[in-house]
C-alpha cells in the first residue's frame, strides 16, 4: 500500500531506534488500514470507546490501537472523513480492571 491518504506518517520509527526497527517500519504498511478501522469502528460506538472496546470491534489488540489513538488525535481534522478523533473526560474499566480512556469521534471542526 503505496498511498497513505489522510494518515501520512512519515516518521514510523524513533532517530534511537535501531537499523533493524527502521528497516521493518519502512516496509510496514499496516497503519494507514489500522487507522481507518479504527476510524470505522469508532463511528458506530454512541458512547465513545476505550482501546479494549476499540480492539474487540477491530479484531486487533489493545496495544496496537492504544498506539495509534494519539498519533490519530494529533491529526485532527480529517478532511476527507469530515471528523476528528477526539479524547473525553470520561473513563471506563478496561480488560485488566483498570480505568481507560474513551476515545470519540468529532464531527465539529476545532
Amino acid at each position: 500500500m503505496d498511498d497513505q491518504g489522510e494518515f501520512d506518517f512519515t516518521h514510523r520509527a524513533r532517530r534511537t531506534d535501531p537499523k533493524t526497527s527502521h528497516i521493518a517500519a519502512a516496509g510496514s504498511s499496516h497503519k494507514p488500514v489500522r487507522y481507518e478501522k479504527i476510524l470505522a469502528a469508532l463511528k458506530l460506538m454512541e458512547d465513545g470507546g476505550t482501546c479494549y472496546e476499540l480492539a474487540r470491534a477491530t479484531s486487533m489488540t489493545h496495544v496496537q490501537v492504544a498506539r495509534c489513538m494519539k498519533p490519530m488525535e494529533q491529526k485532527g481534522w480529517l478532511p476527507e472523513h469530515r471528523c476528528r478523533i477526539v479524547r473525553t473526560n470520561n473513563m471506563r474499566l478496561g480488560d485488566t480492571g483498570h480505568p481507560c480512556t474513551v476515545w470519540r469521534v468529532s464531527e465539529q471542526a476545532p
